[in-house]
């Protein structure tokens, strides 16, 4: 069996040295997204908060592309479009309430905000 992480680790100035800074980085990734996701609850309703979190897949999918490499079938791309289109078409184009200019440029804002809690 390969060694983990722990068992690698010699001493403590190890676990400084290679850890910490990549602990620091989740950690700080963490609190910004849930500042821009807490921020955008203002501009947005939670629904709507929710069905733009579903579309994670896209900077997930980006991401593991673009720096890891990773390479995913046709059918895996096809599947993101899909599903991140009808998430959008649900939200846009549902019947509801007439929106003002001023309501529209709010809600434009906070969905800004959740796509910032995504990455």
């Amino acid at each position: 069996q390969p060694a983990s992480g722990w068992q690698q680790l010699r001493e403590w100035n190890g676990f400084q040295s290679t850890l910490w800074p990549m602990y620091m980085q989740v950690g700080f990734c963490y609190v910004f997204a849930m500042f821009f996701s807490n921020s955008a609850l203002f501009y947005i309703n939670y629904p709507t908060q929710v069905i733009v979190k579903s579309c994670k897949m896209i900077p997930v999918m980006a991401v593991s592309v673009l720096w890891r490499k990773k390479q995913y079938p046709l059918a895996a791309y096809v599947r993101v479009v899909m599903v991140t289109a009808g998430i959008i078409m649900f939200t846009f184009f549902k019947e509801g309430a007439k929106k003002t200019a001023k309501t529209a440029r709010r809600q434009g804002f906070g969905l800004g905000l959740a796509m910032l809690s995504l990455f």
